[in-house]
């Protein structure tokens, strides 16, 4: 059996990924097992998952066989670490394909923009750019043109930037992994207007969180159980919901918890910590801090880092499993064989990892609590709950 793996977060899960899944099949062989790497309670844009991970994990299985769990440290990364985090989940239980959504649709395109940003030139002609006062995003994207030309163009686009992450990683590691790119259907990263019937991730959530009718963006499936996470007071999660206790965390931080936080070695924490005693919620916290050199999604990633506290450092050393059908049950079995880490289907498993890998669990365990906060089920914990087996 074939593994192909997504890097994913299903924040929530949709017709485009349906798409992308369906294509990943159709191009491989319905010999292939689709394992999803999903981002956890909390997302890589800085905010707390519209639905818990287990929700989200049984929707995704009714195209996905496998869902493993993103390590935390990976999801509330940039988009480098993200893609680096989840191309290690990958390398450990031999997946032999990446796939990823890409405007292009082109994998020679992306490897290019990958080698050259990966290269020593790039390196020496970044400098300059940046010393321009450029956010890194344009600086990055004009100093590949100057390397490459037109084909740095796909810097420009969300999703060819996350696959450009991807082959870096995948280059860097040294894994056997073939990347496959899947053209973009549907609307834009984070546009709100409907394209090809298919509507984005983020317009969906907003759709939930103003309480406005949903069902036709997502399938039948999905909407049962979402609706029923709804009902059992599971969501929708919304970062507001935080400020308080994020407020009175980044009021008590000392000093050296602030200056541990993503972008502290540029003096941003002390921006931050001025604002929080100013401050009366995370959304004037975020218009507070944010400028044109900092993304709204880096000041969100950096208040998620300060309120879940910090992470223990090194790589995840464990695999958490968080939902399969038959043919994940075969792939997990095919993976247990040669997997460098150990893989955790129940909670109790946990507790016999090593120093490190059991604090990277406890530290997830913490952050799960603290997201149950933003709930109506504020005693919800990993630490009871088993894969889910459709």
């Amino acid at each position: 059996m074939k593994l192909a793996g997504i890097i994913c977060e299903y924040n929530p899960f949709h017709f485009g990924h349906i798409h992308q899944i369906e294509a990943t099949k159709a191009i491989l062989g319905e010999d292939t097992a689709i394992v999803a790497v999903m981002s956890g309670d909390f997302t890589q844009r800085g905010e707390p998952a519209i639905f818990p991970a287990r929700v989200r994990a049984a929707a995704a299985l009714e195209k996905a066989d496998l869902v493993l769990e993103l390590p935390l440290s990976a999801s509330l990364s940039s988009a480098e670490g993200f893609a680096r985090g989840g191309v290690e989940v990958l390398k450990n239980i031999g997946a032999e394909f990446i796939s990823f959504g890409s405007e292009s649709g082109s994998v020679e395109a992306v490897e290019k923009v990958s080698r050259c940003l990966l290269s020593d030139e790039f390196t020496t002609v970044l400098k300059p750019e940046l010393e321009k006062g450029l956010p890194f995003a344009a600086a990055r994207q004009k100093a590949a043109e100057r390397i490459i030309g037109d084909a740095a163009k796909i810097l420009s686009d969300p999703n060819d930037i996350l696959a450009v992450e991807y082959v870096k990683a995948v280059i860097s590691s040294g894994a056997a992994i073939t990347p496959v790119a899947v053209k973009r259907v549907g609307a834009g990263h984070d546009s709100p207007e409907e394209q090809d019937e298919i509507l984005s991730a983020s317009a969906i959530r907003d759709k939930i969180l103003r309480g406005e009718e949903y069902s036709p963006c997502i399938t039948a499936k999905a909407y049962e159980i979402y609706a029923r996470a709804i009902s059992e007071g599971y969501g929708p999660v919304a970062f507001e919901k935080a400020s308080q206790s994020l407020l009175y965390r980044l009021r008590t931080m000392s000093d050296e918890e602030y200056a541990c936080l993503p972008y502290a070695a540029e003096g941003l924490h002390l921006k931050l910590k001025k604002a929080a005693f100013e401050c009366g919620s995370i959304s004037e916290l975020i218009s507070a801090v944010k400028s044109k050199r900092y993304p709204e999604s880096g000041i969100r990633r950096m208040l998620l880092r300060a309120w879940l506290g910090a992470a223990p450092e090194g790589e995840c050393g464990y695999i958490r499993v968080l939902g399969f059908n038959e043919r994940g049950q075969a792939a997990l079995r095919q993976i247990a064989k040669t997997c460098p880490v150990p893989v955790i289907t129940k909670p109790a498993a946990a507790r016999g990892l090593d120093g490190n890998a059991f604090e990277q669990f406890q530290y997830r365990a913490r952050a799960a609590s603290l997201y149950a906060l933003l709930t109506d089920r504020p005693e919800y914990t990993i630490w009871r709950e088993t894969p889910i087996h459709p």
